[in-house]
């Protein structure tokens, strides 16, 4: 977990990041986590990542803390569309994983503030 949050993309307030979740790349492997970092400096902080799918494949939305603790997830299952919120008392770092455990689709992830 500790070198995936090292490899968490930075993201921004209305950040706007698109990709594919769930595909099977030759050179890589499986492909089914995307990790986004945010910086929180003034709290308290409404914190919301919202994720558009092409597709209802199954999976989970996650948010950690500084220390890779899990705070939040929510099942983005059947769905195409989902939002994980929650409010931010502490000014650190903060990661979104968009996480795939079935099947495959493109998808937006958007971070707000």
């Amino acid at each position: 977990m500790i070198i995936s949050l090292l490899l968490a993309i930075p993201s921004f307030n209305s950040n706007v990041n698109e990709g594919y979740l769930g595909y099977l790349d030759a050179d890589s492997g499986f492909d089914a986590d995307d990790w986004y970092q945010i910086t929180v400096s003034q709290v308290p902080f409404a914190f919301e990542a919202k994720l558009e799918k092409s597709s209802p494949f199954g999976g989970f939305l996650y948010l950690y803390n500084s220390t890779g603790s899990q705070l939040l997830f929510v099942n983005h299952s059947g769905l195409t569309s989902q939002t994980l919120a929650f409010n931010i008392i502490a000014a650190a770092n903060y990661y979104v994983r968009a996480n795939s455990t079935s099947g495959c689709g493109s998808c937006t992830r958007e971070i707000f503030a």
